[in-house]
């Protein structure tokens, strides 16, 4: 067993029992919707009864770990519920990726489950339980699928599969590539122009095949930790967004940077790079192939860097 996995083992059971309150709030249509101060920022009665949820299960098991979600980091920072991530080990949770899609009876969301240690995430569960696709990954343990669209195993049953599903092939140049991003919920003026610029200039210069967008990050990236999808990025995000799904495009052979150049641990290549949890930003490539894997994946990052101006986005 990895040194991990008792956690995760632990965050997959609290996400199965979580959704038996998402999923009939989903068909029900019965959510109680508010608005925050972005209009399309939404958040719903379930968001905040599945995170407290699943923070009181996890207190339970991991009294002495601390706590981050989407929902309580508005507020008043107490022993164990935290405004921003530390290097304690820490349980990053966003109860529903993709509340809009949920608002809107969409079936692309997700409950996500991280954990962290020392700002690096080493657990990953993203479980949407509409489609019954659980995504799950420790460090240096694999990631795998578990969806009942998938072949049984002949000899164990099993719908597990180990990501990505397909040997992958090689890896650009940025022609040959279905990328995915999202316009986020900043709809500010500037913060729209901008991003439609660089999607207007990777399309136009890049080019790439095309473009995708599933409707919450940690889907986006878990289609790309699969093969559906060849990078994905976005700007404005927050930890509890994209730390789980982390887990899992790295075990599936991805790399998870941020827009601006980081510092290496452990190594010169781009997978060595630290992602800065803090940053609000990422930039996602799966793996490749071959004698060349690495250079390929190193020749997108830097390629798809190039399009990817911060300066041009002023953060809310």
């Amino acid at each position: 067993m990895g040194e991990y996995e008792q956690y995760l083992k632990s965050a997959i059971d609290i996400a199965k029992e979580a959704s038996k309150i998402l999923k009939p709030a989903f068909y029900s249509l019965a959510s109680t919707l508010e608005k925050e101060s972005n209009h399309a920022d939404l958040v719903t009665e379930y968001d905040r009864r599945i995170e407290t949820f699943i923070f009181t299960q996890l207190q339970q098991k991991f009294p002495d770990h601390l706590f981050l979600g989407e929902e309580t980091q508005s507020l008043q920072k107490t022993h164990s519920i935290l405004d921003k991530v530390t290097d304690e080990p820490t349980w990053v949770v966003d109860p529903i990726d993709g509340t809009t899609n949920f608002v809107h009876g969409i079936p692309s969301l997700a409950i996500c489950i991280a954990l962290l240690i020392r700002q690096c995430p080493v657990v990953g569960v993203v479980y949407n339980p509409i489609t019954d696709e659980l995504f799950h990954a420790a460090a240096n343990s694999g990631a795998f699928l578990t969806s009942p669209t998938l072949p049984k195993d002949p000899t164990t049953g099993s719908t597990t599969h180990r990501l990505p599903l397909r040997k992958p092939h090689r890896l650009g140049p940025l022609r040959d590539m279905l990328v995915v991003t999202e316009w986020g919920s900043d709809l500010r003026e500037k913060t729209v122009d901008a991003k439609a610029a660089m999607l207007k200039r990777v399309m136009v210069e890049g080019p790439v095949r095309g473009i995708r967008g599933w409707g919450a990050a940690s889907i986006d990236m878990c289609y790309v930790a699969r093969g559906a999808g060849d990078a994905y990025w976005e700007a404005g995000l927050h930890v509890w967004d994209f730390a789980a799904a982390a887990v899992i495009v790295r075990e599936a052979g991805g790399v998870v940077v941020n827009w601006d150049k980081q510092k290496h641990e452990g190594g010169d290549s781009v997978r060595f790079e630290v992602l800065n949890v803090q940053t609000r930003n990422v930039l996602v490539v799966r793996g490749s192939h071959g004698p060349q894997a690495e250079t390929e994946v190193a020749d997108v990052v830097n390629s798809l860097r190039q399009f990817l101006d911060l300066t041009a986005i002023e953060l809310k």
